[in-house]
Parts: structure tokens; sequence; C-alpha cells
């Protein structure tokens, strides 16, 4: 749940010590240390994650064609008015929850799952998802219902929750990409490395499956993990509370701009739209106190000033 991921994120925190102030090198261990406790944060490896330990549902559906073939042809559904095909069922339930994760998280969630990889894990069998396939779905709708999908990708990607967890846990990383062309080599030569690490494979499964996942989550960690990677800025030092080095400057004690607002804004947000003229900040509120307005205006006056 929300409140127990929190929960084990302030716990994690706890653990940590902070120099304050301290060496640049102490400073930055203790920001790369936080980092990975907010990246594992948002990663579920437990059977509840369907791209961690697959689950069949309603909202999935099986592909009976070879990845590559897929790949050059698609995948063309017709059905009549109406019908009440079990599949039509299902590509609608995946239609309104794409549209839905699209307005809420940014991202459609639509993967085509390629191949599972069967193994053990402390002793628990799973069927985890190995390469996914970003997908796009057309509906029409004319004398028939017409579902189509396509696929641009020459590449499949290791599905990035197997990527972490084996890099963790057994010291092996999975290339991001794959070339389809070496799909299978790939497969034969994963089977050799795992199970000297420590991971028993059962095997490698082809069965295309098309799906929405929550696959936010794991975008957000991947940003963590490049970060991790980087050298600590001096603003990202700031952000997470570790330097005051950063500039900052006074409020505006008045309000003077020649406003080119396309959205209401209340003497709070002029004050934070004054402050963006100069420096960069960051915008905090409860829901509905007007971030996303302050962020149009931005954007509008930016424009304005052919900026």
């Amino acid at each position: 749940s929300k409140r127990s991921s929190i929960v084990k994120v302030i716990k994690a925190l706890e653990v940590i010590s902070f120099d304050f102030p301290g060496s640049a090198n102490t400073a930055s261990s203790s920001y790369q240390n936080v980092l990975k406790v907010l990246k594992s944060s948002l990663l579920d490896f437990s059977g509840r994650n369907v791209l961690f330990s697959f689950r069949e549902n309603s909202q999935c559906i099986r592909l009976d064609k070879d990845i590559q073939e897929l790949i050059k042809t698609g995948v063309n559904w017709q059905f009549e008015l109406e019908s009440s095909d079990s599949t039509l069922n299902k590509l609608h339930q995946i239609r309104r929850k794409q549209n839905h994760m699209l307005r809420e998280k940014g991202e459609d969630g639509l993967l085509l799952i390629c191949h599972f990889l069967n193994w053990k894990n402390l002793g628990e069998e799973l069927r985890s998802p190995l390469f996914v396939l970003n997908a796009s779905i057309k509906y029409t709708k004319d004398f028939k219902l017409n579902y189509s999908l396509e696929f641009d990708a020459e590449l499949l990607e290791v599905n990035e929750m197997l990527r972490i967890y084996f890099k963790e846990q057994f010291n092996f990383l999975f290339p991001k990409v794959v070339p389809i062309s070496a799909v299978d080599v790939f497969i034969e030569e994963i089977k050799k490395e795992l199970e000297p690490q420590g991971a028993e494979v059962i095997g490698i499964e082809s069965q295309p499956t098309l799906g929405v996942f929550n696959y936010h989550n794991i975008s957000i960690a991947s940003d963590y993990e490049h970060l991790i990677r980087q050298e600590a800025n001096p603003l990202n030092l700031n952000l997470l509370g570790f330097e005051n080095n950063v500039e900052t400057q006074e409020e505006p004690k008045e309000v003077r701009w020649n406003a080119h607002f396309v959205l209401p804004a209340d003497p709070s947000q002029e004050v934070a739209l004054t402050c963006a003229k100069s420096k960069s900040l960051v915008i905090e509120g409860p829901p509905g106190t007007g971030k996303s307005q302050t962020i149009a205006n931005v954007l509008a006056q930016s424009i304005a000033q052919n900026e």
C-alpha cells in the first residue's frame, strides 16, 4: 500500500548517516544513498507485481503468432456491432485502462510481453516477463468494430524490473535491449550465465501477451539510477537538504510584471511567477492550489517574450 511504502522509505532514511556540513565526497555518498532508498521504495518485488510475477487476468490477451511475424504484420480484429466476443470485451477494457493511465500518468502502459522467464526465487516458482515491446492500438467503428495492433521496433526491451532485481540480488546485469534477430542466441546465453549466479532457471517461454501495465514507477526508478551514477550537482543536493550553497533570493515584496496570463492567478501565484523570471524554483502545494495554472502562465509569459 502507499502507506507501507512511505513507512518503508522513512525507516530506511533513518539509518542513513547524514553529514552536514562535510566533505564533498561524504555529501555525495550520502546523497547517493538517499537516491538508492527512494529508488527501492518504488519497486515491488512481490507476487502483487505482474511485471515481476506474472498472472493472467481479464485484461490480457494471448496472441498466437511468432514475435517476428507480429512485428511485420501486426494484428487486426473485426467484430460485428452487437458482438459479445470475449476478445472484444478484453480489447475494450485494455483501451479504457490505456486511456485512463495516459490521463493520470502521462504514459499509456500498453506493452506486448514477448517472452517469459520461468525461474525459482527462494524456492518459489515465478513466471516473469523477460522481453517487452511498446505497442500502439487503434479503434474504429463503422459497419463493424475494428481494432488494429502495430509495433515499430527492431529492438526488444528487457523488463526493467528484472534488470534491477538481478543486478541487486545476483550481480548479473541484463542488457537494456536485444535485437530481435539475436533473441534466440541471447536466450541460450542467459540460460548458461544465470545459474552460476544462483538463479535457478526452469526455462524461457515464448508467448506474446498484450496488456496494460503500470510501468510508471519503474521509469522513475530508472531515472534515480541515472542520477546515482552521475556526480551530484549543487541543485540536487540542495533539494534533498544536503547543502545550502545554491544561490537563493528573497521573495519580492511587490509584484510588478507586464503579465501575459492565460489563466487567473492569485497573489501567491503571481509571486511564484515573478520569481520564475530570474531563477529556478520548486513550487509545491496541496491539490487545487493552482500549480498547473502557474506552470501554464510561466509558459505563456515565456512565449510572449520570445523565449
